[in-house]
């Protein structure tokens, strides 16, 4: 009997040891932020990047309205301000090798949208939020003070808008001479203006195989990876690489890999067609 009540006061013993290991392993999970239950509210460091291109209507606002707040960001603790200048070739490379050294390739490649400005946590690399056309000082502040104290905020972004966008068969792109390339983002407002131009010029020449229209589409993560994907199939990388242009048609000749012609932002059929035609006169 006495065996009895030292096996079952044994057994007490273990199960209040366990009870105390679990409650101390829970409070070490909660005081180190691993518990799922935990919200990390702690102090950040923040890369504030402004994405800026010479061509950009919405950059023509918001420009002088980042400019005047970039000795706050630099004289700001815990902050780093930077510049993707999406301009041209030269400066592309110029903030490709900026954005590599700093660890920001992904956010170099995916976050292609000019005329505002990208928070991105320094020790994940991670984008917290976005401002987009906001001319307004006080929010770019209000956000810096937020994030660095580990706080959500909401991005203020500008709707997309969604396009019918000219992808022929791969196997059809391969057989042209000449390529005629839309770089486009669904965000970008002179694309408005120049996508239905571009599918209907693209409309009138879909039975000639000596020239094929497609899109560079710089919209979203995923048709950024289809795009890359799509380039390098035709091996014209380098020219996708370049040229981030949005609104911008880029005629390219496919023996050469160079790029014969472009217009911006441009509206009238017979330009497109000028371009097209002097070339399949050449060839």
């Amino acid at each position: 009997m006495k065996s009895l009540i030292t096996f079952k006061m044994m057994l007490l013993n273990i199960q209040k040891a366990k009870i105390k290991f679990l409650s101390l392993t829970v409070l070490i999970l909660l005081l180190s932020g691993c518990c799922p239950c935990w919200k990390d509210t702690s102090k950040k460091e923040l890369f504030v990047i402004h994405i800026h291109g010479d061509w950009c209507k919405t950059c023509d606002k918001v420009d002088p309205v980042v400019h005047s707040l970039q000795s706050y960001f630099e004289g700001k603790k815990g902050v780093q301000y930077i510049v993707f200048d999406e301009t041209s070739p030269k400066s592309l490379a110029k903030s490709k090798e900026l954005a590599t050294t700093l660890g920001l390739q992904d956010v170099f490649e995916y976050e292609r949208h000019t005329g505002g400005a990208v928070f991105v946590d320094k020790k994940t690399k991670k984008v917290l939020a976005t401002l987009c056309g906001v001319t307004d000082k006080e929010k770019y502040i209000e956000a810096t003070e937020k994030l660095l104290k580990g706080e959500d905020i909401k991005s203020i972004d500008k709707e997309p808008a969604r396009y019918k966008l000219s992808k022929p068969p791969l196997e059809k792109i391969k057989q042209a001479k000449l390529y005629v390339i839309d770089i486009h983002h669904d965000k970008c407002s002179t694309c408005a203006i120049t996508a239905p131009i571009f599918e209907e010029v693209a409309e009138g020449y879909k039975k000639n195989s000596v020239v094929s229209f497609f899109t560079f589409d710089l919209s979203t993560p995923k048709t950024i990876d289809q795009t890359k994907k799509l380039a390098k199939a035709l091996d014209i990388e380098n020219i996708y690489n370049l040229h981030k242009h949005t609104g911008e048609v880029l005629f390219v000749d496919v023996k050469k890999k160079e790029i014969v012609g472009s217009l911006i932002a441009e509206t009238s059929l017979d330009k497109y067609k000028g371009i097209i035609d002097k070339f399949m006169h050449m060839n």
